[in-house]
């Protein structure tokens, strides 16, 4: 029942979507990318965590280095999700305005295909 109710829609939607390849690829890889870096972020608060902890009063180095590792993997993250949701907006417009053309220019061949068999005899 889902599948046969909405698989004419995701054909619809992705016959537009897929006109702008470049950017839809580009929203994948970001949306893949800022994924791995979310999933990441534990692991490096596990590191940065255990550096603290082993006497950072000695050994100041590990512990820098795993915070600069957890605040590039945040940074990142936050960069690459704020990109997705820009990409989606562009794609979106962009896909919206060619359905507007398409839509329109349909509309306008109607009148004109009625003009043209109504007066043609």
């Amino acid at each position: 029942m889902f599948f046969a109710t909405y698989w004419p829609i995701l054909r619809f939607v992705a016959g537009y979507w897929l006109r702008f390849p470049r950017m839809l690829t580009a929203l994948v890889v970001a949306r893949i990318a800022s994924s791995l870096l979310d999933v990441t972020v534990p692991v490096a608060s596990g590191w940065l965590v255990d550096a603290v902890a082993s006497d950072p009063a000695r050994h100041l180095a590990p512990a820098i280095e795993a915070l600069a590792l957890f605040l590039g993997l945040i940074a990142g993250f936050f960069v690459l999700r704020n990109s997705v949701g820009l990409l989606i907006n562009r794609m979106t417009v962009d896909a919206m305005q060619a359905l507007v053309r398409e839509a329109f220019a349909k509309v306008q061949r109607f009148s004109a295909d009625w003009h043209a068999n109504a007066f043609a005899g």
